[in-house]
């Protein structure tokens, strides 16, 4: 069976052509980082 992951190096390409914040939602850090409700629907 075929992965379907994305290498990481490619998704560090699109998180940086975009402007995107790539969040790890296991990692505490990253996880603190992000708005809670109902903030996030603002």
């Amino acid at each position: 069976m075929e992965s379907r992951s994305l290498p990481f190096d490619r998704i560090e390409r699109i998180v940086g052509n975009t402007k995107a914040r790539f969040i790890v939602q296991h990692e505490a850090e990253d996880f603190e980082t992000l708005p809670g409700f109902p903030a996030f629907l603002e």
